[in-house]
């Protein structure tokens, strides 16, 4: 689990990377205590460097990512990780395709990405039974990721939030009862959108209320931060 752990946050930093680096163009170039001024010309082609170089970067990292996991998908069609990796990094390839403004390119990795998706979700399902033992928290943060950015579908990213909410009150209820569990717990009620008629209240609010006193009476552990990674 830990090798897989690293792979994802490598894979995860280099995703990030030509964003980051695009972001932090944009705002040197918005920076108006800057001494040295560009001309429209220069900040212009500046500017389509700074976007050619990171979708080339994108599309290079990406394809050779892939060449590298399918051997893996052909071992084991069923792996989750394998699986959440590919629908991954199809999807970012496909967005390098679309920074360099090669829509007709993106086309093709973006529907793999959904194909293995679907794969994806398939293996989840089967492996739920055994969830504690074969699906990582990871899993199915991205798999809600997904269903949120990938291939939006309200119902699927509620059906998988509910799943986690599930998983989480499992936990809890098998012992392990951390401010971190309970924290995904009380943030899973707050995205339940119903609402109760009687009050005009989110239908949810009591549990919201409860786990966000069972977190105050944990106390917020030292370095931690709330994060949604989708």
């Amino acid at each position: 689990m830990k090798k897989n752990l690293i792979r994802i946050v490598v894979l995860v930093g280099v995703v990030a990377l030509p964003f980051l680096v695009y972001d932090y163009a944009k705002e040197l170039l918005n920076d108006s205590s800057r001494t040295v001024k560009m001309s429209d010309a220069e900040l212009e082609a500046f500017k389509e460097k700074i976007r050619i170089d990171g979708g080339n970067e994108m599309v290079k990292f990406h394809s050779k990512k892939i060449a590298e996991l399918l051997p893996e998908y052909k071992k084991n069609k069923k792996d989750l990780n394998t699986l959440q990796l590919l629908s991954q990094t199809h999807w970012m390839l496909s967005r390098g395709y679309n920074q360099l403004h090669e829509y007709e390119k993106a086309k093709e990795p973006y529907a793999k990405s959904l194909q293995y998706l679907a794969e994806y979700e398939q293996a989840m399902e089967e492996a739920w039974p055994q969830r504690h033992e074969k699906i990582t928290d990871s899993n199915i943060l991205h798999i809600i990721k997904f269903y949120i950015h990938l291939n939006p579908v309200e119902e699927k990213e509620k059906y998988w939030k509910q799943k986690w909410l599930d998983l989480n009150l499992e936990k809890w209820e098998n012992g392990e009862q951390t401010y971190q569990v309970a924290y995904w717990i009380m943030s899973m009620y707050s995205h339940q959108q119903e609402w109760d008629p009687k009050t005009g209240k989110q239908a949810s609010m009591p549990q919201i209320m409860h786990w966000g006193e069972v977190m105050g009476k944990i106390g917020n552990p030292d370095n931690w931060h709330p994060s949604h990674p989708w």
